[in-house]
């Protein structure tokens, strides 16, 4: 049916851009880079990364660099060893941004409550049930990321005032 739809609609398309001159693709060679355009280019569907902006490209900048969890969020995976080794000269070691962290800790395997307790940075801390825990300061991801997105900020602004300097001899 939509075949039928398409076929008829295509030529009147045509002939619309025809008298006003506006240049019709069709929507199959689009999506499938089939149709180049006038470079010679294939078209196709722009990268997320060209359209997004603020926190949402920051954090795409990100994944690409491997960084999945920026925040730190992911609960740890303590073995056995780990546990067996932990005392407050070798404490779990707990990223954070600021200089208290809330910390959540499920004690036993089976337990049904979850301990909570805030640490702070520099000094370990000790849970209900004999663990330590200490916060030291996280990377500071985002400060890297924009460092980049104001460096090619301006990247972009230096080619477009040379650009418009050179429209501007040429008009001379």
């Amino acid at each position: 049916m939509v075949s039928l739809l398409l076929r008829g609609s295509l030529p009147s398309i045509h002939r619309i851009t025809a008298r006003t001159g506006h240049q019709v693709r069709p929507l199959f060679g689009w999506v499938w880079g089939k149709d180049p355009d006038k470079d010679g280019k294939y078209l196709s569907f722009p990268h997320q990364m060209e359209f997004t902006t603020g926190f949402e490209k920051v954090m795409l900048m990100l994944q690409q660099r491997g960084i999945d969890d920026p925040f730190d969020m992911q609960p740890l995976n303590v073995t056995k060893e780990m546990r067996e080794k932990n005392s407050k000269d070798n404490p779990f070691i707990v990223k954070a941004f600021e200089p208290k962290r809330l910390i959540g800790c499920i004690c036993e395997p089976d337990a049904t409550v979850i301990c909570w307790m805030w640490v702070h940075k520099g000094d370990p801390r000790r849970c209900e049930c004999g663990y330590w825990i200490k916060v030291v300061d996280a990377d500071d991801h985002f400060a890297m990321i924009q460092k980049e997105i104001d460096k090619e900020f301006e990247e972009k602004v230096a080619i477009e005032k040379a650009r418009l300097a050179q429209e501007q001899l040429k008009a001379k």
